[in-house]
Order: C-alpha cells, then sequence, then structure tokens
C-alpha cells in the first residue's frame, strides 16, 4: 500500500487507498480465502468514493487506477481489435457460406459503462472464470449496465456484484444469441456526491 500511494498527495491518500482495490482484484483468477465467518469468499471488491461536490474525486483516483489496469486494458485492446474483425468477417460472409467460429480465447475483463446484458453474459463467459472490472466516474452510469433508468432502477447487477452466490445469464432462441449461466464476478469503481447517493 505505501508503494500505490507513494506518489499521491497526503490529502488523497486515503481516497486512493480505498480506490486501488478493485482493480488489483480483478488480476487474481479464482482467488478465494477463509472469511471470518467460514465462509470461502472470492476476492469481489467495490469502492464508492462519496464527496460533498461533483468535482476531484475522479482527478486524484484516475492515474492510479489507469496505471493498475493498464497490463489488462492492453490485452483487452488486442482482443477487442481481434473481436473487430471477426465481426467484419463473419457479416462479410455470405448466408450459405460456413461462418468462422468466434475465438475462444477474447478475454476482455475491463468492460464499458454502456454494456448490454448480453455483452456482460459473453464478457463474463469469455473470461475464464477471471474478474470483470468496470469504472464508473458516476454512480449513475449502473443504470446502462442495468438496462433501467429512474427509480425504478434496484441495482440488480450491482448488487449481484457483492452476493458469492450469485446467478446471472441469459437464455436466448436465436442460434447467434448468447445463452450462458454462471456467477457474475464484476469488481467496480464509482463516484457520486451525497444526495445523488441518497437518492
Amino acid at each position: 500500500m505505501k508503494a500505490a500511494t507513494a506518489s499521491t498527495p497526503s490529502v488523497f491518500k486515503p481516497t486512493v487507498a480505498q480506490d486501488i482495490f478493485p482493480p488489483l482484484a480483478a488480476y487474481p483468477r479464482q482467488l478465494a480465502f477463509v472469511y471470518t465467518d467460514n465462509q470461502i469468499r472470492e476476492l469481489r471488491i467495490n469502492c464508492l468514493i462519496v464527496a460533498p461536490t461533483g468535482t476531484g474525486k475522479d482527478s486524484c483516483t484516475s492515474q492510479p487506477l489507469e496505471h493498475i489496469t493498464a497490463e489488462m486494458e492492453k490485452r483487452d485492446e488486442i482482443n477487442r481489435e481481434r473481436l473487430t474483425k471477426f465481426n467484419e468477417e463473419y457479416n462479410s460472409q455470405a448466408n450459405n457460406k460456413v461462418k468462422p467460429k468466434r475465438p475462444a480465447d477474447l478475454i476482455i475483463q475491463c468492460i464499458m459503462s454502456d454494456i448490454t446484458k448480453a455483452g456482460l453474459v459473453q464478457r463474463m463467459a469469455e473470461a475464464q472464470k477471471a474478474p470483470l472490472y468496470v469504472k464508473l466516474n458516476e454512480l449513475e452510469q449502473w443504470d446502462k449496465i442495468e438496462g433501467a433508468t429512474g427509480k425504478s432502477n434496484q441495482f440488480t447487477t450491482l448488487k449481484l456484484c457483492d452476493d458469492e452466490s450469485n446467478k446471472f445469464g441469459s437464455d436466448r432462441a436465436g442460434t447467434e444469441s448468447v445463452t450462458v449461466s454462471g456467477k457474475l464476478h464484476l469488481n467496480w469503481n464509482a463516484n457520486t456526491t451525497i444526495p445523488k447517493v441518497i437518492r
């Protein structure tokens, strides 16, 4: 912890020290430990930074988080390019031709906040039991992940992130649709203000 916050001004050290755990915990795959209640727990970690004003939270944490996720992001960028190439090849083939198979090792751990549920299910399946990670500049971006807006949003996906025995997935009828089920393991960082987190 000392090394991770060595270049951080002292006033920001507590915030940065809390904020760096979710992306760090996205690196180990299937790492678990025995918790105080004698239950086995995975490294499911999230961090919500709450402050009175809307500015400053992201500016003091973005650089440490970017440094930690750099290795994952580099691999994800390569795999996003591979995915784009696959999609182009797949869509360019006529329906009566043999379509290429989706590559089996398209691990993309750092997801975007505007991901659809089908996309999240696909990322979860392809991560091969590695945790996914998302950084949200504002807590309201969960609306996009949930696929709902307004007061009806119950943050169901957010709550699943802390549930060890969660079940997540989708059943689809189409031959090209995503049909996967399993445990969602999504670590996250988000920022918000006091009125917004109360609301």
